[in-house]
């Protein structure tokens, strides 16, 4: 719908009304309510088999072992034979926005309760390859002993793929989850739902309806709040970084609204403001308030009513400029011309009840592209939501992503965006097996790896293709992206972001084997280069070989970056945590130590390259 024909409907939205979409596209978010784990006591009493941790390791050879050490920031979960109680939040929940970091040992078992009643489970599936219900971020079934044998468990949902790490590292999950709904006579009228369910940042449920509470729950009657709970009953499993959102709150309104419509070439608030107006009034349904699809400006002014008293976070996408103002104290200021991809926001303390809200839309450029103005808001309580509708902000078209799959070994290049850049000359590798990574040809770097789908490919094939991007479908860890060779002054030489001129680092092409995997070659300062990666047979992890060969120049200060992080540590079995337990690796030195070093606000792990015969080899492993 364009401004020339655009209609206002003011009517308040139900709290979850197209819940999925609103948390789709929030750039922003207000923050969440963290859980203490200085102590217990944000958990009801329990028994022993719950401590609060200061870090925690999994024995990657034995199972059910998790060892901790003093401390506080991590909740773990030691269970023995006489203590074994599931644990209980000590708040209760509706609809809820809940984030976590969990940790599995080996072969171990626990779950997330919502309500205590409806269980995403947490289990050790490393490497497995075809989910079922009981796999690691699956929602679990219920259970009727009435039904026949093997029918007993039913409304199970598998992960739509399995992205779950090695044992002893961390993990992500991310909950959106909608209470069931009752009427005044206690009658459920909806259902509960997991709206969106994410593993490692990777969907893996949207929109699952539950009928009712799944096996092992605590309260098998439903009631419209109920508390959090993490089952301790069945392995060791930690946790840390627990955080939520209480969506409690009914839907924001905005009242009362009226217009004043201006016309002229303006490109801020200050331009028009004190004109005096083409034509005004209240917004009725359908009325026509924009004349004029370029150089106009429009001003809408209503009463705003918060629900819920806290810090309120606004958010503005427009093709054009525009303000908001609350009570006359300026909101956002999005003066000059912007396209609707970009986006705007403020925040501003609001006390529950009415206010008085001014929002200003202008423009002066392009009158070939349609007027488009849209606004959002999310409060204490209140879940992310359009602040009128309609707005006139045309439903996106809907492009069927161009998918890669991988039922060989296959190799695409492209350009691949690292935060605010582009890279732009990458390989991506995919294999069947479903473990791929890319290659900075430019730099000689690993630069990301990942487990589940290979590439979409849709804004590099789509129509003109623009961005000439394609983003991994899957778990993706990104790796440092430098160079992985460098010849450094000292050992406290700060590790080049980039290849320097002086290196004469060149991309000389690959070579592929007879299942289409490759080996690329490089060239720096005569030296040769062979870097070559490769699924392990169980698709667990990725098995990095560089050779390098010289024609005798001197490479005593040569170093191979293999890893850098916020925190690196070598484990008891010899192989290294990376990034506080986000990967391994396992390093095949060949007689030369590996040196863990602290430089630039980081934690690196470099090997020294010492040539022997004018040849020399660096091996190492990515578990995760």
């Amino acid at each position: 719908m364009t401004l020339s024909r655009f209609s206002w409907k003011i009517i308040p939205l139900l709290i979850f009304c197209c819940f999925t979409h609103f948390f789709a596209l929030a750039q922003k978010s207000l923050l969440f309510t963290p859980v203490s784990l200085d102590d217990l006591s944000a958990f009801k009493p329990v028994a022993g088999n719950w401590k609060i941790s200061g870090d925690v390791t999994a024995d990657r050879s034995k199972d059910q072992t998790l060892q901790v050490s003093s401390g506080k920031g991590v909740l773990v979960n030691l269970p023995d034979s006489k203590n074994k109680d599931n644990i209980f939040a000590g708040f209760e929940h509706g609809n809820i926005e809940l984030e976590l970091d969990f940790m599995m040992a080996k072969g171990s078992n626990s779950g997330i309760y919502l309500q205590g009643r409806y269980e995403v489970q947490l289990f050790d599936s490393w490497g497995v390859t075809n989910s079922r219900s009981s796999d690691c971020a699956a929602i679990y079934g219920r259970w009727d002993e009435k039904r026949p044998d093997g029918q007993k468990s039913y409304e199970g949902h598998p992960p739509r793929v399995n992205v779950s790490r090695a044992p002893g590292l961390w993990q992500t999950m991310k909950i959106v989850f909608q209470a069931p709904v009752f009427n005044a006579q206690g009658k459920k009228t909806k259902n509960a739902r997991f709206i969106k369910v994410i593993h490692n940042g990777v969907v893996v449920h949207e929109n699952v309806e539950l009928t009712g509470p799944t096996q092992s729950a605590a309260f098998q009657v439903e009631k419209p709040f109920g508390p959090l709970m993490l089952q301790g009953d069945h392995g060791p499993v930690a946790f840390r970084n627990i955080r939520y959102k209480r969506y409690d709150q009914p839907a924001v309104q905005l009242n009362n609204l009226a217009y004043k419509y201006y016309e002229g070439k303006f490109n801020n608030q200050a331009d028009f403001i004190q004109l005096t107006a083409k034509k005004s009034g209240k917004v009725e349904e359908k009325a026509q308030l924009v004349e004029s699809p370029n150089n106009f400006a429009l001003q809408l002014n209503g009463t705003f009513q918060a629900p819920s008293s806290g810090e309120y976070l606004f958010e503005i996408k427009c093709m054009g400029g525009a303000t908001l103002s609350i009570d006359g104290k300026p909101v956002i200021s999005y003066d000059g011309f912007h396209y609707p991809e970009e986006w705007a926001s403020g925040q501003t303390n609001l006390q529950a009840g009415s206010h008085e809200m001014t929002i200003n839309y202008f423009r002066s450029q392009y009158p070939w592209l349609r007027s488009m103005l849209s606004m959002y808001v999310e409060g204490p309580g209140v879940v992310r939501q359009p602040v009128a509708l309609p707005t006139s902000l045309p439903d996106p078209e809907y492009i069927e992503p161009i998918l890669v799959n991988t039922p060989e070994t296959r190799m695409v290049r492209s350009f691949i965006w690292d935060n605010n850049h582009k890279r732009t000359n990458c390989i991506s590798v995919g294999e069947p097996g479903g473990i791929h990574y890319t290659v900075d040809l430019n730099q000689g770097s690993l630069f990301q790896v990942w487990k589940g789908g290979f590439l979409d490919a849709t804004d590099m094939w789509h129509d003109r293709g623009e961005p000439q991007i394609v983003k991994p479908v899957g778990s993706t860890l990104i790796m440092s992206g430098e160079p992985a060779l460098a010849m450094l002054a000292s050992n406290n030489a700060v590790w080049p972001d980039s290849v320097k001129e002086t290196d004469n680092f060149q991309f000389k092409g690959y070579s592929v084997d007879a299942r289409n995997r490759p080996t690329f070659r490089y060239t720096m300062n005569g030296l040769n280069i062979q870097d070559q990666t490769l699924p392990d047979d169980n698709n667990r992890m990725l098995n990095r070989q560089i050779q390098v060969k010289s024609n005798g120049q001197d490479t005593k200060n040569l170093w191979c970056l293999v890893a850098s992080g916020s925190k690196i540590s070598q484990l008891p079995d010899g192989a290294y945590s990376i990034n506080d337990k986000m990967y391994y690796l396992e390093v095949e030195t060949g007689g030369e130590k590996p040196v863990i070093r602290k430089s630039k606000n980081r934690e690196e792990l470099l090997i020294p390259v010492r040539l022997k015969d004018n040849q020399a080899s660096v091996k190492y492993r990515i578990i995760w």
